[in-house]
This record gives C-alpha cells, structure tokens and sequence, in this order.
C-alpha cells in the first residue's frame, strides 16, 4: 500500500469494494476475499 495523500484513499476504497464483489463472485471462500473485508472495515473505521 502506497502512503501519498488522504484523499486517494476514498478512490482506493471503491476499487478494494468492487474487487471484493469480484472475488465474492467468483471465489467467495478465498482468504483474499475475507482480508479485502478487514481492509473496507478498517478504512471505514478511519473514514468515520
């Protein structure tokens, strides 16, 4: 993960969500999948 600026983090919150629909949909028992949700979890808690 790149540290920049907090503003590219909302950006790279969506594409971390739309790659976790992906991964759900293709394979939703990767270990992938469940740290892509921590990632969002986390993000959210700092966003909020």
């Amino acid at each position: 993960m790149k540290k920049k600026d907090p503003r590219p983090a909302p950006v790279a919150f969506r594409l971390t969500k739309e790659q976790q629909a992906k991964l759900k949909s293709l394979n939703p028992e990767q270990s992938i999948y469940l740290t892509a949700k921590q990632i969002v979890e986390k993000h959210l808690a700092e966003v909020a």
